[in-house]
């Protein structure tokens, strides 16, 4: 409700228009409902205003008005936000964020961008979850962003209606612990053709080597030989970069902390051309 007062108390028959602006109409979905209150100060009765009214949808205009008091809009039905968003969580699980979130409302919702910012500070797109259009009962929607980096993530929920009028959600945090251990994951897909990625984490900052044999033992390409922070990575291994032909392969992977320890572990992979 918008209230508008005066304290002109000189004498006068005027037509008063009040126009809908972005801000004042927040939130009405059926302009049709909209009613036009008077009071003469606070603490009293509002009164309806039913004589002298032209309404469109940008404006209600009442004339035969004689004297100044406060005005306010108002109806006599609920006119619901587009879409009342509740209970959005964010928790962690390995390396994953999964987010929830509730509609207990909804009006020509189109749907939900999942934003997250990177590390310039920007929000970028992770995944569109579609809507439910309009609806007047609770709906539910999820979702899970994997293999994520070790450090805090943040995410919002970019709301778009079929307008495209959008509205956010709150910024809410997860963090992603560092590794526990070393470890080497069988790459994925597998076969593969023409590519395929390498999933690896460290526990500790190392040199990391990782290189790419032939199944009879001669060395196809050196794919990491650098010191690298803890944390989990992910590496390309393509067939046309390394002409590779089709066959099984042999990837291994030596990481030495700063003790000296060594992390050896080894993996086939085969391309099917």
């Amino acid at each position: 409700m918008r209230a508008v007062s005066s304290s002109d108390a000189s004498s006068f028959n005027v037509a008063i228009r009040f126009y809908f602006d972005q801000i004042a109409s927040s939130g009405v979905s059926d302009y049709s409902t909209l009613r036009l209150y008077r009071r003469a100060g606070t603490g009293n009765t509002w009164t309806e205003i039913t004589a002298g009214l032209t309404k469109t949808a940008t404006y209600i205009e009442v004339s035969g008005l004689t004297s100044f008091s406060e005005f306010a809009f108002g109806g006599d039905v609920d006119n619901p936000l587009p879409v009342e968003l509740v209970n959005f969580q964010a928790k962690v699980k390995s390396r994953s964020a999964l987010l929830s979130w509730e509609t207990k409302t909804e009006v020509d919702n189109s749907g939900f961008e999942v934003e997250r910012m990177d590390k310039d500070g920007d929000w970028k797109k992770v995944a569109f979850i579609e809507g439910h259009g309009t609806s007047n009962s609770t709906k539910y929607y999820s979702f899970e962003d994997k293999k994520l980096s070790s450090g805090k993530h943040s995410y919002r929920l970019k709301q778009i209606d079929n307008d495209g009028t959008v509205s956010y959600s709150e910024v809410l945090d997860v963090s992603i612990d560092l590794p526990a251990e070393f470890a080497l994951s069988q790459n994925y897909p597998n076969p593969f053709n023409p590519s395929t990625k390498v999933d690896y984490q460290l526990a500790a900052d190392s040199r990391v080597t990782i290189e790419l044999y032939g199944i009879t033992g001669e060395r196809v390409a050196v794919l990491v030989n650098q010191e690298q922070e803890a944390g989990y990575y992910t590496m390309m291994i393509d067939s046309y970069t390394h002409r590779m032909a089709s066959g099984i392969y042999i990837y291994r992977m030596i990481a030495t902390d700063a003790a000296g320890k060594n992390f050896v572990a080894t993996k086939k992979l085969s391309l099917l051309k």
